[in-house]
């Protein structure tokens, strides 16, 4: 018997795709970023795998295992979600 909180490995599938956890399917323009936000319907910013929901972050990581850095101002990819011109 699976346990309460045990996310099956097809609604895994559908978060990689939907959320773009997965290198091809990563956000790597502002343009992409944009439609990525427009198909979930929001996302947040800045939060990391640890959070529920879609994420930019993530996004731009294009990893189901992306975490934000203590320190952010050296990390490319947060840079990238954050600020950069793409």
């Amino acid at each position: 018997m699976r346990s309460r909180h045990e996310i099956t490995p097809e609604i895994e599938d559908f978060r990689d795709q939907r959320c773009r956890r997965e290198g091809a399917r990563q956000v790597r323009t502002a343009h992409e970023a944009e439609g990525f936000i427009e198909q979930v319907g929001f996302a947040a910013c800045l939060t990391d795998s640890r959070r529920p929901g879609p994420s930019l972050h993530v996004a731009v990581c294009g990893r189901r295992d992306a975490v934000m850095p203590r320190n952010i101002q050296k990390d490319e990819e947060a840079s990238a979600t954050d600020d950069k011109p793409y």
